[in-house]
């Protein structure tokens, strides 16, 4: 499932380096707070856990992907996910399409929609 390198970005490399603590207590208080600190934190940390940690990264990302009040970072959390080869991956994208209805403006099902076909 992790098996493809992917090379970040200089954002997510400056971006990581500013999340500081990642363990999951932080990100247990980060997700249960609301607001733009929260949401910059939780944000640090994904791209973090990206860079050092990947399984970890895969499991926040379904994390936050079912509690609707992270929607914000829904796009990151798709970008993310696309990158990596895997029929669980595979399967969210497939859900988030059945359980949504379809809006030309969703950004979310482009990406899906593209991995998707690609598979």
């Amino acid at each position: 499932m992790f098996g493809r390198k992917n090379y970040p970005d200089y954002l997510a490399i400056a971006f990581g380096n500013m999340a500081g603590d990642v363990s999951e207590g932080r990100i247990s208080e980060l997700m249960m707070k609301r607001g733009d600190e929260s949401e910059f934190g939780l944000e640090m940390v994904l791209k973090k856990l990206q860079l050092v940690e990947p399984a970890r990264a895969f499991n926040l990302s379904r994390r936050i992907l079912k509690d609707p009040n992270w929607r914000i970072l829904w796009l990151d959390v798709f970008g993310y996910l696309a990158t990596i080869d895997s029929v669980e991956v595979e399967d969210i994208f497939i859900q988030y399409e059945i359980e949504n209805e379809y809006d030309p403006r969703d950004n979310c099902r482009m990406i899906a929609d593209e991995y998707l076909r690609n598979r």
